[in-house]
């Protein structure tokens, strides 16, 4: 088992960059695109932490998720 995991997604950059995908409000509605993205993203952590639990890694394993930066457009 690697000591280390990495993973990076670029799937809601992509979305914010791509017309007409984003935020479409101030007060943070997302598009369909974008929500999409999440989504995306939101599915591949369940199943990493699924299958760590299925094999019993997941009472040994701290999960860190983090972003490098917003994107304010």
């Amino acid at each position: 088992m690697p000591a280390v995991f990495g993973m990076n997604f670029q799937s809601v950059t992509t979305a914010q960059t791509k017309a007409p995908h984003g935020y479409t409000s101030a007060f943070g509605a997302m598009s369909p695109g974008l929500a999409g993205a999440f989504e995306h993203i939101d599915g591949s952590i369940r199943q990493m932490l699924a299958e760590l639990a299925k094999t019993g890694d997941a009472r040994t394993t701290t999960v860190i998720l983090t972003a490098k930066h917003g994107r304010a457009r």
